[in-house]
């Protein structure tokens, strides 16, 4: 027993040495491997919206989930929407929490509006009914910190590249640079796709 032992602890030992000298010379995880991909396609069957916010990732859609099935029962809208108001101008909404967010953690929200809507076609977002908000609510439900609001700033569009005007799917990718007017602080927004049914 005692040579048994004797051998787990030098192994042991060897094994702690080896993990302190590798955290000693760095870390070499590459983006890929600390950041998740983004969905490419629709998520639970349901309207998906997913882009990147300086880098982070961002995931809204529509599951097939109680909550979800509540909040469009009493009225209130899906956390992913697009409508087509009028003949020809179209919103999609999208933000990453269909339920009330946990204090502390930033909950993201998207309007894109394209006030010319003809089909599939490149489209400059109109402002400032297009914006970004992001607001980390408090666990008090009377001390909330107003959402901090960001307009596109340049030429920024969406590309719609699948519309079907019978089942009303649209599909499609954006990418824009939106700031805090009031702040001048900046957001870039890239690799966005969205895949909704438009009411």
């Amino acid at each position: 027993m005692p040579v048994f032992y004797a051998r787990f602890r030098t192994l042991f030992s060897w094994l702690a040495m080896a993990l302190i000298l590798r955290i000693a010379a760095g870390c070499s995880l590459t983006t890929t491997e600390v950041e998740p991909e983004l969905p490419t396609g629709r998520v639970s069957d349901g309207n998906t919206l997913v882009y990147r916010s300086n880098g982070v990732p961002v995931v809204a859609h529509n599951d097939s989930s109680l909550g979800t099935f509540l909040t469009s029962l009493f009225g209130d809208n899906r956390p992913v929407a697009g409508n087509l108001i009028g003949s020809n101008e179209l919103i999609i909404r999208a933000r990453d929490s269909q339920n009330e967010a946990v204090g502390g953690q930033t909950r993201h929200e998207l309007h894109l509006a394209l006030p010319d809507f003809q089909g599939v076609g490149t489209y400059f977002i109109a402002s400032p009914y297009s914006y970004y908000q992001e607001t980390i609510p408090t666990k008090s439900r009377n001390n909330q910190t107003p959402p901090q609001t960001f307009y596109p700033t340049t030429a920024a569009t969406v590309e719609v590249t699948e519309w079907n005007p019978t089942t009303r799917q649209l599909r499609g990718t954006f990418g824009c640079t939106v700031a805090d007017t009031t702040t001048g602080q900046l957001v870039v927004l890239t690799d966005g796709h969205f895949d909704v049914i438009v009411n």
